[in-house]
């Protein structure tokens, strides 16, 4: 009998460890994935188990053994249910705690009312939808940041050249909420929790293999920023110049400037202004010490302290913005068009790649900018940010044809750079106005300020575009060039904290099996089936499986080459759950393969 409860236990225990070890290594077990272990842990476990049974006497070995047993399962469940897509908000229910108002803030803004607040929000999501779809900024200008003016600018232009439009109706805000306030410096953001329904759809006559959309439900985080100490000014009611009174411009084009008294509106001196619209599952995805008041956004700020009104998310804004001003002289063929925003080296390799493009892009869009790092070298500053873009190219000369399947979410570094003892600017860059003079910036191509000849790419005055590279390059090539290290040494492949492999893979199975525009019921059993065993709260799924049906799903493919390669088989064997693999779906593993190597 001894021998038989030992025998018991010990297969039971085993069972659980290779369960354990199987499910946390390979990120959620089964389904096709292989362990990343080399064995040593499995074996580890083995030996505890064998020094139990031999050193400690029976019947106590057996208790010892059973409470391993315990904490061992409760273990692996607790792994199974930290996946960060059960930290996302579903369509079903926000289960949300009221967010206080900080105290900190109430004392800094007495005046601050919440619900004044929040029917501005609700104006600026209504006003932006409109503008939108007739693609037009004039009447949003004025609250909205150059970063976000930019990337709507942008998809504006490649909709017009592969003549789309958007049609969006019955917008209806299901829920709205304030989901955070942070400090920046002197400067505070207001992150808004938006859950909406409206018909949105993507038409387009000369290509309709582009056009798709219909009823569409979504969560995004909406962030406004405000400079701390001013008098609140109401840019959402009023069309009139915060400082002087006079009519702002109706056609107020890339900078909502007073013709008056030159103020320009949307620097959050005067009210809350846009700066980022996230998608939950990005908002999500960042690290906690990258938060505005992070441990590590903290070191930079303390080492950029002599940068009067430094703000990391201004400075996050203005790398979103030199970005899009790149990727318009890709669209347009024309490198003059990113000069004045980038060093002259990367110029000169930029337009090499520029001349050579054959694609537009049908979507592109940042989904996150975040301030990562900052290296100081030869008495410059280097302000290293991650970001992710969405892309989805196509060729339009000659036959048409896609070029990537489905958008694709891929992790690049961009870093910007500014010398250490640099001058108090007269004028702002990237508002259309020279750094060294403050005179207006009317031919947007030149390198030289018309009236007094600065460069205006000069790093003595404003933050330059040094390099833009996808995170190998800049692990393993650009980052050595710096002899000092980085004030927070931050892997960028270590930055992506809401995906497991397990999530990855889940992610891009849900973009597969609605490339067919049919959810057959052995796909739907797999997708429950892959819910159940890793752990996914099904609400939330439910709300993942419906963005799948309206195509608002990206895929998203891990940095690491193992991590690829387990993806990949799990995709592959949930596009052979019908016996055939359909041709959408086929063009899917084609993308993802395409990314393995």
């Amino acid at each position: 009998m001894k021998n038989l409860l030992r025998f018991i236990s010990v297969y039971l225990l085993l069972s659980i460890c290779f369960e354990y070890a199987y499910a946390g290594a390979g990120g959620g077990g089964g389904g096709g994935f292989e362990s990343d272990s080399d064995g040593g842990d499995i074996l580890a476990l083995i030996e505890i188990i064998y020094y139990i049974m031999v050193l400690i006497p029976f019947p106590y070995n057996m208790i010892v053994l059973a409470v391993l047993l315990v904490i061992l399962h409760y273990s692996k469940k607790s792994y199974v249910a930290r996946s960060g897509f059960n930290q996302l908000p579903s369509f079903y229910k926000s289960n949300r705690a009221k967010f206080p108002i900080p105290l900190w803030f109430k004392e800094q803004h007495p005046e601050f009312d919440e619900q004044i607040f929040l029917e501005k929000v609700k104006k600026a999501f209504s006003e932006i939808q409109q503008a939108w779809m007739n693609k037009d900024l004039s009447k949003v200008r004025r609250w909205i940041s150059d970063g976000i003016y930019q990337r709507f600018n942008i998809q504006f232009k490649m909709m017009n050249i592969l003549e789309q439009t958007n049609i969006i109706e019955n917008i209806l805000i299901k829920e709205i909420f304030i989901d955070n306030i942070e400090r920046d410096g002197n400067y505070h953001i207001a992150h808004v929790f938006i859950h909406y329904t409206m018909m949105d759809k993507f038409v387009s006559k000369k290509y309709p293999y582009l056009s798709h959309g219909g009823p569409l439900e979504n969560i995004e985080y909406w962030s406004f920023i405000r400079k701390n100490g001013t008098k609140e000014f109401n840019l959402y009611n009023s069309n009139n110049c915060p400082k002087c009174g006079a009519d702002l411009p109706y056609d107020k084009g890339e900078i909502s400037r007073c013709n008056h008294c030159h103020t320009i509106t949307y620097l959050g001196d005067y009210d809350w202004v846009l700066t980022e619209i996230t998608q939950a599952d990005d908002y999500f995805n960042q690290p906690q010490k990258l938060s505005k008041q992070g441990k590590c956004t903290k070191k930079i700020r303390q080492e950029l302290s002599g940068i009067q009104d430094f703000s990391v998310q201004l400075s996050e804004d203005k790398a979103s913005n030199a970005f899009m001003q790149i990727m318009a002289a890709h669209i347009h063929k024309k490198p003059e068009l990113m000069r004045r925003f980038v060093s002259n080296s990367f110029y000169e390799s930029e337009a090499k790649k520029i001349n050579a493009v054959n694609y537009v892009y049908n979507r592109l869009y940042i989904n996150n900018i975040t301030l990562t790092d900052l290296f100081q070298e030869n008495e410059q500053y280097y302000l290293v940010f991650s970001l992710k873009k969405t892309s989805q190219r196509v060729k339009i000369e000659g036959e048409f044809k896609k070029l990537d399947a489905a958008p694709v979410a891929e992790n690049m570094i961009m870093v910007m750079t500014k010398k250490i003892n640099s001058k108090t600017a007269q004028g702002m860059l990237y508002a259309h106005s020279c750094p060294s003079c403050g005179g207006n910036i009317a031919d947007t191509i030149d390198i030289d300020c018309q009236y007094c000849g600065t460069p205006l790419n000069s790093t003595e005055y404003e933050w330059i575009v040094d390099i833009l590279c996808n995170n190998d390059y800049y692990i393993n090539i650009y980052k050595n060039n710096f002899r000092q290290k980085g004030v927070t040494q931050l892997n960028p492949d270590d930055l992506d904290v809401l995906y497991d492999v397990r999530d990855y893979a889940f992610n891009n199975v849900l973009i597969m099996v609605a490339a067919d525009n049919n959810l057959a019921e052995k796909e739907l059993a797999f997708i429950n089936k892959l819910t159940k065993k890793w752990g996914y709260n099904k609400d939330k799924v439910n709300s993942m499986i419906e963005l799948a049906k309206n195509k608002q799903l990206v895929l998203r493919i891990p940095e690491k080459q193992k991590h690829k390669e387990k993806m990949y088989t799990l995709i592959e064997k949930a596009a052979k759950l019908e016996g055939n693999i359909s041709v959408e779906e086929q063009a899917i593993l084609d993308e993802i393969k395409i990314h393995l190597n």
